[in-house]
């Protein structure tokens, strides 16, 4: 985990290409805490950001790159997205 906010965590990923050893990318993965069943962001217990700061480490891959959001979704591959239903 490289970030912590009071209501989402980021987790960054390096994927390597197992065949060279070399970075092909990296990215991040955001999860946020909610409410159930509102689905609201909702900030972490004291006692579980205090916890979750503990496992927080440095990124050591490249800074974020900002790139604008694409014009249309043309090209895109629908996937799983949204809230993980129980």
């Amino acid at each position: 985990m490289v970030h912590a906010a009071a209501d989402c965590l980021v987790f960054g990923h390096t994927l390597l290409n197992a065949a060279i050893g070399e970075v092909c990318t990296t990215f991040e993965h955001h999860l946020s805490h909610v409410r159930w069943p509102q689905r609201e962001r909702a900030p972490w217990a004291q006692k579980q950001q205090a916890v979750v700061q503990r496992h927080r480490v440095v990124w050591d891959g490249p800074a974020r790159e900002t790139r604008p959001l694409p014009a249309t979704d043309e090209g895109f591959v629908s996937s799983g997205k949204d809230t993980v239903k129980a």
